[in-house]
């Protein structure tokens, strides 16, 4: 239930139950709203690569070190994001930098609760 109201408050939408097809629409719908452009494609692309990459590895790397992984993954998650983000922001629009770190936070929260955490 937890997961669902995050999930709802990321969107913006507060729909207590949500199901697979709900989160795949929410992700579509929100890179969607990111609205690349021809030549914005591949750098986009090329920064979830390297989230998915780096999201990959980050268990691992936080198991090692010990302690709260799960509350340390949320963190990190967001760093993640906010990172990629970044990387991007050169060649995006003012407001695309902002839509692109939701759809990667919404994917962050599609990850977590496909691993069971958060």
């Amino acid at each position: 239930m937890r997961r669902a109201c995050a999930l709802g408050g990321l969107l913006g939408f507060g729909h207590p139950a949500w199901g697979a097809e709900d989160v795949d629409a929410a992700l579509a719908a929100q890179f969607r709203e990111v609205a690349a452009a021809q030549e914005q494609a591949e750098p986009v692309s090329e920064a979830s690569r390297r989230h998915r990459a780096d999201r990959r590895g980050m268990f691992r790397r936080l198991g090692q070190r010990g302690g709260d992984t799960e509350v340390r993954a949320v963190r990190a998650l967001r760093r993640l994001a906010s990172s990629g983000a970044r990387e991007v922001a050169e060649v995006l629009t003012a407001a695309q930098p902002r839509r692109f770190e939701r759809h990667l936070a919404l994917r962050n929260e599609r990850f977590m609760a496909r691993n069971r955490r958060r």
